[in-house]
């Protein structure tokens, strides 16, 4: 039975981007120079993926998000100062490369800013590989289906025409070759 998906959805961060660990040390180090209750690495991990105005919310009880920009400006100086170390993981290249030479349309969902995964985009040059991608500033943040949503609309297309590879690092490979291919 030949597949029928056409288009592949893929998170960024912990899926294509071994960025856990800096990702989870800048929200801490961000949170502790807030002055906030302190948080764990485990509770940083586990709200990889979300935009940062919901980790705002979570970490600071502010829901009206005054200080939003200051938790995002020191985030990103921890997080980038260390993102030069990540890199994609082991296989991700290859595998992307392929999916685009087979014809497949891949994009990126993420919960990650628009400036940010630009800046990321210039370090890694990952447009190569995706004909699209969509940020929080641009829908509805996850787990809203706001983006997936849209990705629909943009290219025509019906959800079961659509691949959404949810595991990280070398499991998305495999995901994407057994069920996806």
């Amino acid at each position: 039975m030949q597949n029928k998906k056409k288009l592949l959805i893929f998170d960024f961060d912990g899926t294509l981007f071994d960025s856990i660990r800096y990702l989870s040390e800048a929200e801490v180090n961000a949170v502790n120079e807030m002055g906030w209750n302190p948080i764990t690495l485990d509770f940083a991990r586990k709200t990889i993926g979300l935009s940062l105005s919901v980790i705002y919310e979570q970490v600071s009880g502010d829901k009206s998000l005054s200080k939003l920009q200051e938790f995002t400006d020191r985030f990103n100086k921890y997080f980038f100062a260390r993102a030069k170390e990540a890199g994609y993981f082991d296989g991700i290249e290859e595998m992307l490369a392929s999916l685009k030479e087979k014809g497949f349309i891949l994009t990126i969902a993420t919960g990650k800013g628009r400036a940010s995964l630009d800046r990321l985009d210039e370090m890694l040059g990952f447009d190569k590989y995706f004909d699209f991608n969509i940020c929080p500033s641009e829908s509805e943040p996850k787990p809203s289906p706001q983006m997936v949503n849209k990705l629909l609309r943009k290219y025509d297309l019906r959800p079961e025409d659509a691949g959404h590879p949810a595991p990280s690092g070398r499991e998305v490979i495999h995901t994407v070759f057994e069920r996806i291919l």
